[in-house]
């Protein structure tokens, strides 16, 4: 799952609830508040006001802190630290974010927006299981909890769990139909799992329901990345346009410039220019699976399989849980003349299809006996088989205080 696809569990679309940080009475047409600092007056619609402006500021990335220091002022320090908060996690620092979470939590545990807060940071410094541990905590006592469900999803995404990922993400996605937030993920999902047309239509319903312009940018990137792989030359052009409003662009939307140079033009020596661009951006970012496929898939269609193999074989060592990495891979070895190893890349994509069904059998088994650390144990050794030590070890660490073999391990 890449960042703007992780980011977007932690937008929330609803008032934070304040939990027992903050008793509100009504006395006389006044709203009696008891915060840390004793009792406060004060009038319903000033309070209610001052909330609404805050979400505003919020969605709009503008600083908070006027406003959370306006309703700490009025006793309310639970929603002045779940704003900071919020605003720390959409400004990218997950440490504070978390701080502040675990603060309520720790003085209300059935806080539900902080527990959620605190799964979103975990979720954003690659801490997917502990995340999940969070989010499923939240569900057990909210079954309808959007940010939760979403989060949830985004977790077994992020963990290879694909179809796992399907179920709470529909569920948001019905409970809000007026979000886009589910719908990008579900489509994302839908992509992984090679089933393009769903994933495309998915998409296609997200862009026009509610999105903020960071995940607008992404699910506009995804469909005319689509577009351009089916050959729809007019659309790509169109979705284009809608992406050339945000500005500056980023490595990725310069790299589907190039493919769109490549697929509007006939002519070979402006074909190979395009394909010169995304090596040249393949070369400043060289960590950047994405651009290392389209490089692989631009070089296949211009006929030069040769130059394909490099780059491919590069995306499926950046992405080890990737099967499309695979195909593609394969596909570009069999048109360079080099069987064999193309062979050798299936029987890899044969082994790789097993341990990814088997990390969803285990993720159910860890789910059915959540005591239990021997499937966490096997969890972690197909993490590993997989190419991602960081799953492993979360694995690894989520097995300290359970019973059952492989329990209470030392570190």
């Amino acid at each position: 799952m890449n960042q703007t696809q992780t980011e977007a569990v932690n937008q929330p679309s609803e008032p934070a609830n304040t939990g027992v940080l903050n008793r509100i009475a009504f006395v006389g047409g006044l709203v009696l508040v008891v915060g840390a600092g004793g009792w406060y007056f004060m009038a319903p619609v000033a309070v209610e006001s001052l909330r609404r402006e805050a979400e505003e500021k919020l969605a709009a990335g503008g600083d908070v802190a006027p406003f959370a220091s306006s309703l700490r002022g009025r006793g309310l320090v639970g929603e002045a630290k779940l704003l900071q908060a919020r605003a720390a996690l959409r400004q990218g620092d997950t440490q504070l974010a978390l701080q502040l979470a675990e603060s309520i939590a720790s003085s209300d545990p059935a806080h539900t927006s902080a527990t959620c807060l605190i799964g979103e940071s975990l979720l954003l410094m690659g801490q997917p299981l502990f995340a999940g541990e969070r989010f499923q905590e939240v569900l057990k006592t909210e079954p309808d909890n959007e940010r939760a469900l979403l989060g949830l999803a985004a977790v077994w995404y992020d963990l290879g769990a694909l179809v796992r990922a399907l179920e709470p993400a529909e569920k948001a996605a019905t409970l809000n139909p007026k979000d886009g937030r589910a719908l990008h993920l579900l489509g994302s999902v839908h992509l992984q799992l090679g089933e393009r047309a769903i994933g495309r239509e998915k998409l296609e319903q997200a862009v026009e329901r509610a999105l903020s312009p960071r995940q607008a940018r992404e699910v506009i990137g995804q469909l005319l990345e689509l577009d351009l792989a089916d050959g729809r030359v007019a659309e790509a052009e169109g979705l284009a346009k809608r992406l050339e409003a945000f500005q500056p662009g980023t490595t990725r939307e310069k790299g589907l410039q190039a493919w769109l140079m490549e697929a509007r033009t006939e002519n070979e020596a402006e074909k190979s220019q395009a394909l010169d661009l995304l090596v040249a951006l393949g070369r400043e970012n060289p960590q950047d699976a994405t651009l290392a496929r389209w490089q692989g898939e631009m070089a296949m269609r211009l006929g030069r399989a040769k130059d394909a193999v490099g780059p491919l074989e590069l995306t499926a060592r950046l992405e080890p849980q990737s099967q499309e990495a695979r195909h593609l891979l394969a596909r570009a070895l069999d048109r360079a003349g080099q069987p064999e190893k193309a062979k050798g890349v299936r029987a890899d994509l044969a082994v790789l299809e097993g341990r990814l069904k088997l990390l969803t059998e285990l993720n159910s088994k860890v789910d059915a006996n959540p005591l239990d650390a021997a499937p966490r144990l096997e969890m972690a050794k197909v993490c590993e088989a997989l190419g991602k030590p960081d799953w492993a070890q979360q694995w690894r660490e989520s097995v300290r205080g359970l019973g059952g073999p492989g329990g209470n391990q030392p570190k």
